[in-house]
């Protein structure tokens, strides 16, 4: 899992990398139907949002998830939705281990 963790000597929150659990789509359409569907992350590019959004997903581009972190709920699981790590750049895939949030999953364009 990764954690929002507050620091009060640089930007708002400092994010850590901790293991964190892949769900497929099909596990995605379940939890979301559950009565305590998690929150959506996107963090892909606004034009890759406006092609293809889940209803509900709050868009925080990955190069801006450290200085928006405050606006995610640390007590509120949140499943992270990104491209799939074949069309991740070297430099996006190196950003894609610095961010994310507490209890989070993360599920990719292609489901995975």
């Amino acid at each position: 899992m990764q954690a929002i963790r507050r620091n009060p000597a640089g930007p708002a929150y400092t994010l850590g990398v901790e293991p964190y659990a892949e769900i497929t789509s099909e596990g995605l359409k379940a939890r979301l139907d559950a009565r305590d569907a998690p929150a959506l992350l996107d963090v892909r590019e606004p034009w890759e949002h406006a092609i293809c959004a889940l209803p509900g997903a709050r868009l925080i581009p990955m190069e801006e998830l450290q200085f928006r972190a405050d606006e995610l709920d640390p007590e509120r699981e949140t499943v992270v939705l990104k491209r799939p790590a074949s069309a991740t750049p070297a430099v996006g895939a190196s950003g894609a281990a610095s961010g994310g949030a507490e209890d989070s999953s993360e599920a990719s364009d292609d489901g995975t």
